[in-house]
């Protein structure tokens, strides 16, 4: 039987999703579908499909796609076999799927995608020859593989190799809406779908929904413990723009204000990016204050020996914006803004690990090796303003194996923004071409 994987899940839903904002779905077809997602899911993500299709220059006539010829083109030329496959299955208008409305979520230790029915025969006969095998019923419930159907609904377990529990699809559609997520109080933002994509996770759930072993989920729940006040939930959203794709995440409380950063904040001089004055395949900056370095000193104060601590002493001396480009084999330049004070024990410890250091004014220059890859500092450095965290990353050889034309995508850059007492984690991939589609950079 063929793995129906969750990366060609993934593949087909990227490729319904356009390339401008998302306009609002239909409302009842959202609500419909939220209603047969219990309440207690860790994560959920829910897509506009009709709205974002048509975007993206697609035609729907009737249950079929007509996709536009940049897809089309698109599709034609990737390398990709399993990418093509999902992508003739989804836009040959054989598949049966109503391109209205879907919806990934994770339940337990199983994640599902599910949605809208539009031709039964075709859904039936896709599926079917997808996995060599014939449908089956019971008590009203048909299942072929890691796919199961109920009327014009289907579910697919897209973390089952080619198994799916009728009793869990059975439950999903006897729910209650006290007991769906339409009882929660983030419900009708997703419902809104105000953005091409909108996300929602419960972070300690999540965590244990996770492969990590017991030690990597407590370490990674006091982290976020340690990090934010009264962290409960992850909301976010993604959109896919000309030449670009956005996502912004934000951690909120269990009652969906913004959970306070516990941590001192400062800003990003660009100015100090610029000033690197060496490519590399990712470029590093952080804008470090006296107050964040004392408030990591309290933090392991009293805590015995710790890595953290020793960091915390040794950064004593930084003030301002640090800054680095990394190349191949861990060569490096960069930049640290200090308060004038000695440097010497920060450039000892820098030292144990290869990396030169001078003293110049205020900085602390650091070097090892001569870095070199195709993110300039120069070009970058405007985009992490007003952070206090940013990394800007080439994709270029560093994807292998990936559907991802990493030849098309020019950067992507992950900020940590402050706002309103709290952080914001912003991802923003660009691709070469500002005047295409950027799901079109995906194949």
């Amino acid at each position: 039987m063929k793995k129906y994987s969750f990366l060609n899940i993934i593949c087909c839903l990227l490729l319904c999703i356009g390339a401008f904002s998302c306009s609002k779905s239909d409302s009842a077809d959202v609500e419909s579908l939220l209603s047969t997602i219990p309440s207690d899911v860790s994560a959920i993500t829910v897509i506009d499909l009709r709205s974002v299709l048509e975007k993206a220059g697609c035609r729907i006539d009737g249950e079929k796609i007509v996709p536009g010829k940049e897809i089309l083109s698109a599709v034609a030329t990737t390398g990709d076999k399993r990418l093509h496959s999902a992508a003739e299955l989804l836009f040959g208008g054989e598949s049966g799927i109503d391109p209205s409305v879907a919806a990934l979520f994770i339940d337990g230790f199983n994640t599902y995608l599910c949605g809208f029915v539009a031709d039964t025969e075709k859904f039936k006969a896709a599926a079917e020859k997808e996995f060599l095998e014939k449908f089956t019923s019971s008590d009203n419930i048909e299942k072929c593989g890691n796919i199961a159907m109920q009327g014009n609904r289907f579910w697919m377990c897209v973390s089952s190799r080619n198994t799916i529990e009728t009793n869990s699809v059975r439950h999903f559609t006897t729910l209650s809406e006290n007991q769906s997520i339409l009882s929660s109080r983030f419900a009708e933002k997703l419902k809104k779908l105000d953005h091409d994509v909108e996300l929602w996770a419960d972070i300690k759930a999540l965590l244990n929904a996770t492969g990590a072993d017991f030690n990597s989920k407590a370490m990674a729940s006091v982290a976020v413990e340690s990090m934010f006040a009264d962290a409960s939930q992850i909301e976010g959203e993604l959109d896919f723009l000309k030449g670009k794709m956005e996502i912004s995440l934000g951690v909120v409380t269990a009652k969906g204000d913004k959970a306070k950063f516990l941590f001192p904040t400062a800003k990003i001089d660009p100015e100090v990016i610029k000033g690197i004055g060496a490519d590399g395949d990712a470029v590093i900056a952080a804008a470090i204050s006296p107050k964040m370095i004392e408030k990591l000193k309290e933090e392991t104060s009293g805590k015995g020996m710790s890595m953290l601590g020793i960091y915390a002493m040794a950064l004593s001396c930084v003030d301002g914006t640090c800054a680095v480009a990394v190349g191949g084999e861990g060569n490096l330049k960069g930049i640290i803004s200090t308060d004038g004070s000695s440097t010497s024990g920060l450039s000892e410890m820098l030292s144990m690990i290869s990396v030169k250091t001078e003293n110049k004014g205020r900085q602390l220059l650091i070097s090892k090796g001569i870095p070199s890859g195709a993110i300039n500092p120069a070009d970058i450095a405007s985009d992490m303003k007003g952070a206090m965290f940013g990394v800007a990353l080439s994709p270029k050889g560093k994807l292998g194996g990936s559907p991802v034309n990493a030849g098309k995508i020019r950067n992507v850059t992950l900020l940590v923004v402050p706002k309103d007492k709290s952080v914001m984690l912003k991802i923003t991939a660009r691709s070469n071409n500002e005047k295409e589609n950027f799901i079109l950079s995906l194949l």
